[in-house]
């Protein structure tokens, strides 16, 4: 027992002075190179396995601030690959249009009920082993070079880089 109760002690002490050494000398662990692919890549990210598909269907958002806008929906396949029910979080990601800035989150703005954002609102968490079809909802701002990019604390990091033409 006092082993173990030394043993617990001894985690925390290396870790305490770990965080303390970093936050001291203000040096931080480096992040990982941003892993990039395309569409129909299945890509592994925080206990999920996550696809998106190319074929793209168009809207427009309906209410609100954005009325109008055009927005394109990207078929999105998710699988939690962990033993516990989990949430896919708005927070993991974020969408860029051709010059670099983020855009407007759409899938919120969409009333579209195979929107991607629904996945742990609507649904609650899913299951273990459970996939799930959706769409991700993406605000058009012309032609060009879209991203997705899944961020987890600034150290795992994939984007998804797709290019998009607008349908006349």
């Amino acid at each position: 027992m006092k082993k173990r109760a030394l043993s617990i002690a001894l985690i925390f002490v290396l870790m305490f002075t770990t965080l303390s050494t970093y936050a001291a000398n203000g040096v931080e662990p480096k992040p990982k190179e941003a892993d990039v692919i395309t569409l129909n890549q299945w890509i592994q990210f925080d206990g999920f396995a996550i696809k998106f598909g190319d074929k793209a269907k168009w809207t427009k958002i309906e209410y609100g601030n954005h009325a109008g806008k055009d927005v394109f929906g990207i078929p999105v396949s998710v699988k939690n690959l962990t033993k516990e029910p989990k949430r896919l979080e708005k927070q993991h990601y974020i969408t860029l249009g051709p010059n670099g800035k983020e855009l407007l989150w759409a899938d919120n703005e969409v009333q579209m009920p195979d929107r991607l954002w629904n996945i742990g609102k609507d649904d609650g968490e899913f299951a273990p082993g459970k996939t799930i079809k959706r769409h991700l909802y993406i605000a058009y701002e012309k032609d060009g070079e879209y991203t997705i990019r899944f961020e987890r604390w600034n150290l795992d990091t994939v984007n998804i880089m797709f290019d998009v033409k607008k349908p006349k």
